[in-house]
């Protein structure tokens, strides 16, 4: 069962169990009762974190050591680790941004732009506050410092994949899942990079605040009228109907910036002295039979309640 103060992958995967049931029987049924949609993701998200947090509050109590520092890693990082994780995340976005685009090509559920929609008629601070800053470190939080916390004493590199298939699983649609997952891998390789998963949240904000920061900059040239707003309207109608050749140069785009942040990973591995580390485990045999070991029976469980929501929103949505 659940270990107190140690994160191992059967504690971890128990962790995410409860946070799937927490997050499902409770986010979702407290979130239909309140009508702000600001206040919708702030109680989800609440609610994605509190089997972590609690988790941490009896760790603390029975005098586990510094369960932040030591398993959830969330330590300081040097300005020129901050600075590079800026930029590795920057060349990254064309890459996540065609496999949105190419995710949207074979689903009719865009689910990024119906939520920051819903919240672009709230302040440009509250929209920035439960969009990118909460779910930064709620998320994070959980799925890089207890879900992968615990793989990674297994496999790094089939930690820091299963972390990302279930990280994409969790946004429960298929939009969100694929970039999600791409996501998830490679902020779970940047915390281990740096150690720190202070470094993953700093990247998953820049991804969703930079998505709110366009939608609101979006919607204030096309109400100040002008030419400006009728380029944004035209290039609006122009990416409605993109068709599969239209994805070619973001394809391009996407390999260019994905290679760029991969060799800024490189960069970052040796200014941390982690480099080595990842590529004696690159080169381990085992990989599969260390996969195998971190499903257990509460994995299985939490994987088929999540695919078959993924399943039902792409037949009903």
């Amino acid at each position: 069962m659940i270990e107190r103060g140690k994160l191992n992958v059967l504690t971890s995967n128990w962790l995410l169990l409860l946070t799937l049931g927490t997050y499902l029987l409770g986010g979702s049924i407290f979130a239909s009762f309140v009508s702000s949609y600001a206040l919708k993701i702030l109680i989800i998200q609440l609610f994605v974190a509190l089997p972590t947090v609690v988790w941490i509050i009896l760790s603390r109590k029975g005098g586990q050591g510094n369960i932040l520092t030591e398993e959830l890693r969330i330590r300081k990082i040097s300005a020129s680790t901050v600075i590079l994780v800026i930029v590795t995340m920057i060349f990254l976005s064309p890459l996540l941004t065609f496999v949105n685009l190419f995710s949207q090509m074979i689903t009719n559920y865009v689910a990024g732009e119906e939520i920051v929609g819903q919240i672009s008629n709230q302040p440009f601070w509250v929209a920035m506050l439960v969009i990118a800053l909460l779910p930064a470190i709620c998320e994070e939080l959980v799925y890089r410092g207890m879900l992968y916390g615990g793989y990674r004493r297994r496999s790094i590199w089939m930690g820091a994949l299963m972390s990302g298939l279930i990280f994409g699983l969790m946004h429960g649609n298929l939009n969100q899942m694929m970039y999600a997952l791409l996501m998830g891998f490679v902020f779970a390789l940047i915390d281990e990079i740096t150690e720190s998963t202070v470094s993953s949240m700093i990247m998953h904000f820049l991804v969703n605040g930079t998505s709110v920061a366009l939608v609101y900059l979006m919607n204030y040239v096309k109400s100040s009228g002008g030419e400006l707003a009728k380029m944004f309207a035209e290039s609006e109608a122009q990416a409605e109907n993109l068709g599969w050749p239209d994805l070619l140069p973001y394809g391009i785009l996407g390999l260019i910036g994905g290679y760029v942040a991969y060799r800024l990973m490189c960069v970052l591995a040796i200014r941390c002295g982690t480099a080595e580390k990842l590529k004696a485990e690159l080169r381990e045999k085992g990989k599969l039979r260390a996969l195998a070991d971190l499903v257990t029976a509460p994995l299985v469980l939490a994987l088929v309640i999540l695919v078959t929501l993924v399943v039902l929103t792409e037949i009903y949505m």
